[in-house]
């Protein structure tokens, strides 16, 4: 259990440093952004050569990745529920975890 949370915390935290990337310098030289004068690659969220089209398809990539990697994470305690013999304490304790979770 221990080596899926670690994993799962590394895949996020990569997840989260390429999107940040990617919300950051989304065009390259950075300074291309906001001047069209300069000479510079954008792609996704700076609406490059692919206009809309770029940026739709970056966003729905960030989202459902996002609801993939979150439903990863809601998942990983259900495992717990499934130990036999709960003192029906925990079994509240963790209820109210998963519906503040699902909010």
């Amino acid at each position: 259990m221990r080596r899926v949370c670690l994993g799962l915390m590394g895949v996020t935290i990569l997840w989260g440093c390429a999107f940040m990337f990617i919300g950051w310098f989304d065009c390259l030289p950075p300074k291309g952004f906001w001047d069209r004068s300069v000479k510079s690659k954008c792609y996704g969220f700076g609406f490059g050569e692919d206009g809309i089209p770029g940026y739709v398809a970056a966003f729905e990539a960030h989202a459902a990745t996002n609801m993939c990697l979150d439903l990863a994470i809601f998942m990983v305690p259900l495992v717990l529920l499934t130990t036999p013999h709960l003192k029906m304490k925990t079994i509240l304790a963790m209820t109210g975890v998963f519906i503040c979770g699902a909010m």
